[in-house]
């Protein structure tokens, strides 16, 4: 076990909370920006999976790594809905 001086303690521990303040503000991200569609699955009564996707999709997250926080927002586009199935599209959007 390795013992600091006393005299040194005090002074880390000063550099430790003012450390920990610089990333006290909560952080955004924009999740994958390169990707901006969100794909879906839709199982036709075990017969079939219709596959689609929704484009324009946009995604952020909020950490707050002090308070142990977080936020999710995702936003979708229905009108962009993709399925190359005209008749699905048009019940997926009632």
């Amino acid at each position: 076990m390795v013992r600091l001086p006393t005299s040194r303690v005090p002074s880390t521990t000063v550099g430790l909370l003012l450390g920990r303040a610089a990333v006290a503000a909560p952080q955004e991200f924009v999740i994958n920006p390169a990707y901006p569609y969100a794909t879906f699955e839709v199982n036709d009564f075990g017969v079939s999976t219709q596959r689609g996707r929704l484009e324009n999709a946009a995604e952020t997250a909020v950490l707050d790594g002090v308070q142990g926080e977080g936020t999710l927002s995702i936003t979708l586009e229905a009108r962009s809905l993709s399925t190359g199935n005209e008749l699905m599209e048009k019940l997926l959007r009632v």
